[in-house]
């Protein structure tokens, strides 16, 4: 299991290096797939020094939990909380803090529209105009549990929204 986790892990690490080198370099175009897919990794991973280069100042996050709708047969989005990360220390400090508290189960995206998502991007709209958004599974309790990364055009992690 340990020799696993050291390889995956290593396998990650070179990943993202090249990920970041050839991001450097005109030739070479790493998708915003590629991006989203590594940052996912890297959240799994619990790997906040991977998820940095990946990511965007400012980077808007908007984390909202599920609760028991009031007639008593389902269940509902509850309140939002959005957090506004301006610099990268700010990101750094939030990842280190809050990654292990993420976790995704499936790890090939859905690109979607911002339509889809009008319901959990309501009041937060603007943060998310123009970049490219890729919904992950994050699991299935009693509701199914959604991940999803706001890509700008620099190939930056410049927005998060999960439940």
């Amino acid at each position: 299991m340990n020799k696993v986790i050291h390889s995956s892990s290593r396998f990650l690490s070179i990943f993202v290096t090249l990920l970041v080198l050839s991001a450097c370099s005109e030739s070479t175009k790493v998708s915003n797939l590629d991006v989203a897919t590594s940052f996912v990794l890297a959240v799994n991973q619990n790997n906040s020094g991977h998820i940095i280069p990946l990511t965007g100042a400012p980077l808007s996050i908007r984390n909202q939990e599920w609760e028991s709708a009031t007639d008593g047969k389902g269940f509902v989005l509850g309140k939002a909380q959005d957090t506004q990360l301006a610099d990268q220390n700010q990101i750094r400090n939030f990842f280190e803090k809050n990654i292990r508290k993420i976790g995704v189960e499936g790890t090939t995206p859905a690109q979607v529209t911002h339509a889809l998502l009008k319901t959990e991007l309501s009041g937060i709209e603007n943060q998310w105009q123009g970049l490219e958004l890729y919904l992950f599974m994050r699991g299935m309790g009693d509701v199914e549990h959604i991940f999803v990364l706001g890509i700008n055009s620099n190939r930056k992690v410049s927005a998060i929204y999960y439940n």
